[in-house]
């Protein structure tokens, strides 16, 4: 336990109230990056070391599996090997366990469980390997748009637009562009064309159309 009083040395006196309170509920409001998965960590350490209580009887959720990841290697840090016992989870993954060790009580939910940022990432690798996605996987580093795809569409599922709703407007906008001719050039070659900055609005369009692409297949390889 050395490094766990070396670091809670470093901690200010409302951290230390934090990690000291090992019984009941505890409230820590504060902003990203001020040390919330440290206090976490350090308190569960705290609990083992203090009281009877095993690893396994200790559950920590966060939101992310790279969170969920930071904190066992810090706890390893700590307690040692006993950390692979303290059930440490996201919430998707542990609600992803319950219905799959008690899936007669949840018949309707047993298939539509959550997948980890890790099974996500590796669907998307799998899906844009599809030869109209190439767009998608620039040379010399083909998953450059992995994150970001994964990211987009969370923020579609958020904001409930489907691969249809994203695919239709994406046309619309092409369509609009194209009809528009305050966009088209007036002068030169090009008198009667689309201007550079149309052309780049149109390609954007179908880039996200490609996205649309995707979306429906990530949701289709998910069942």
């Amino acid at each position: 336990m050395v490094k766990f009083f070396q670091l809670y040395r470093q901690l200010n006196k409302k951290q230390k109230e934090a990690v000291d309170a090992i019984e009941g509920s505890v409230m820590v409001i504060a902003g990203p990056g001020t040390g919330k998965t440290q206090i976490l960590t350090l308190r569960i350490a705290n609990i083992l070391q203090k009281t009877d209580t095993p690893p396994g009887g200790i559950l920590a959720l966060t939101f992310t599996e790279s969170g969920a990841k930071e904190m066992r290697r810090r706890l390893r840090e700590l307690i040692g090997p006993e950390a692979g016992n303290v059930r440490i989870h996201t919430y998707h993954g542990f609600a992803a366990s319950i219905i799959s060790e008690f899936d007669d009580h949840f018949p309707h939910l047993f298939r539509a469980r959550q997948i980890t940022d890790i099974e996500a990432e590796q669907l998307i690798r799998e899906i844009l390997k599809q030869k109209k996605f190439v767009k998608l996987r620039p040379f010399g580093d083909p998953n450059f748009y992995v994150g970001k795809i994964i990211s987009a569409i969370s923020n579609a599922k958020r904001e409930a637009w489907t691969p249809e709703i994203i695919r239709a407007f994406a046309k619309n906008e092409i369509k609009r562009i194209q009809e528009d001719e305050s966009l088209l050039s007036l002068r030169g070659a090009t008198k009667g064309q689309l201007k550079a900055e149309a052309l780049k609005r149109i390609e954007k369009c179908e880039r996200t159309m490609i996205f649309a692409d995707v979306y429906e297949a990530y949701e289709k390889s998910k069942r």
